[in-house]
């Protein structure tokens, strides 16, 4: 994601945002590029306003003059929104230094709430820099159907801010070989019927599990908070077919495990 240098919508001057999900195929090895809709934000006051296209208008993505227990519904962007009344709740505010620059964070609970109930997932918003977990929030509750278009943030650059929470280099793209030499993990039972259980390595604070099927897809995003042990992953709306599992954890680690679906 990188800006693309200011536009106009509807009369106000905000940022182009362009967005490319690069891929991988595990079984051809192959590696591809895929440009997604660009975003359209500004800030004005302290508050980050995104452009809902359902809408028409610009909404709150961020504020952070908010204070603790403030709240707002999360922007209805990427489209189609499968969990609508999900939102967003202030926790914490504080200030933080980085690269000699004082920036606001927001400690916030993100409740996705959908018919079967609400999950709720910590996360902490960076003045400049966003989200931890997902820049457009709802990515989480459509990721298990469009396959997601966000995930955890790896690194962010301007003219005054770096900013990385990852031990490999920003620009890397990795692979199957590149990923499994990060940390083993095992699935049991395996082979199994779509729903297996995923014994992880002792690394800290689990962030987040996906599952891909044989051409790179997404079939699986779940956010897990602070797991250690075992997570359990059900796939069993899938087909059968080989499954790359992955774990990713706060300090840029990350463990896979291959799975079979029969």
């Amino acid at each position: 994601m990188e800006v693309a240098g200011d536009t106009a919508v509807g009369g106000q001057t905000c940022r182009k945002l362009e967005r490319t999900r690069h891929t991988y195929d595990f079984l051809s090895q192959q590696y591809g590029t895929q440009p997604l809709a660009p975003i359209m934000a500004y800030e004005a006051g302290g508050i980050v306003w995104v452009y809902v296209p359902a809408i028409a208008d610009f909404d709150t993505l961020y504020d952070f003059n908010a204070v603790p227990g403030d709240h707002w519904r999360l922007p209805a962007i990427p489209q189609p929104v499968f969990m609508p009344e999900s939102h967003m709740v202030v926790t914490g505010t504080g200030t933080m230094l980085i690269s000699s620059t004082t920036l606001r964070w927001m400690a916030v609970d993100v409740h996705f709430v959908s018919d079967g109930g609400s999950l709720v997932v910590q996360d902490t918003v960076i003045e400049r820099i966003g989200t931890g977990i997902y820049f457009l929030p709802h990515d989480h509750g459509n990721g298990e159907v469009d396959g997601q278009e966000a995930g955890l943030l790896r690194c962010y650059q301007d003219a005054e801010v770096v900013y990385s929470v990852t031990s490999q280099p920003c620009d890397i793209i990795l692979g199957l070989e590149e990923a499994t030499g990060t940390g083993p993990a095992s699935a049991y039972p395996n082979p199994n019927t779509g729903m297996f259980t995923l014994s992880l390595p002792q690394y800290p604070q689990a962030r987040e599990l996906m599952v891909y099927d044989a051409t790179g897809r997404v079939v699986l995003s779940q956010v897990i908070a602070n797991v250690t042990g075992t997570v359990a992953a059900d796939i069993s709306g899938h087909e059968n077919g080989p499954y790359l599992v992955q774990v990713r954890f706060a300090d840029g680690t990350r463990a896979v495990a291959r799975v079979v679906k029969e």
